[in-house]
């Protein structure tokens, strides 16, 4: 299961990094390699092609998913305001978990409820953000560098 995994990984990150360097698209190569993956997995797993105990792999898969996304989402916040401290992180990461067992298991309300909770939070911090940012953040030397940054991700 494992080597695998391991090999669809592999294969969709050179995919992505390939399109990346073609088309100019921002995605980060092995993000694409590891949330690809889980979703093949899934889709094979729920179809009947794949076979045995996928669960575990799933749920590594998706966990990195989940810090990998509110990794992301932090880089949104902090350029509209200085950084949400540890609390986004502390809110966002276990409801995500939440939300990725739910997809796993196929409990469909608790994904739903789970996966609108977690944009709800983005929203409340980026509103939250967005009231100081017209105000107190200027794009400045800071926010540039923070950009360029980004862009070098991966």
């Amino acid at each position: 299961m494992i080597i695998f995994t391991l090999i669809v990984i592999l294969i969709i990150t050179g995919i992505a990094w390939r399109t990346r360097k073609i088309f100019k698209v921002a995605i980060c190569p092995i993000c694409a390699g590891v949330s690809g993956a889980w979703l093949l997995i899934l889709a094979g797993r729920d179809s009947g092609w794949l076979t045995g105990d996928w669960n575990t792999v799933l749920a590594l898969l998706m966990g990195g998913s989940v810090v990998g996304i509110a990794y992301q989402l932090e880089k949104k916040i902090i350029l509209a305001r200085p950084s949400p401290g540890a609390l986004w992180k502390a809110v966002f990461i276990p409801i995500g978990f939440l939300t990725a067992y739910a997809l796993i298991m196929s409990w469909w309300l608790e994904f739903a409820l789970s996966g609108a909770f977690l944009g709800l939070l983005f929203w409340v911090f980026s509103k939250g953000a967005a009231g100081k940012a017209h105000h107190e953040v200027q794009p400045d030397q800071k926010v540039e560098e923070l950009k360029k940054q980004m862009d070098k991700c991966c």
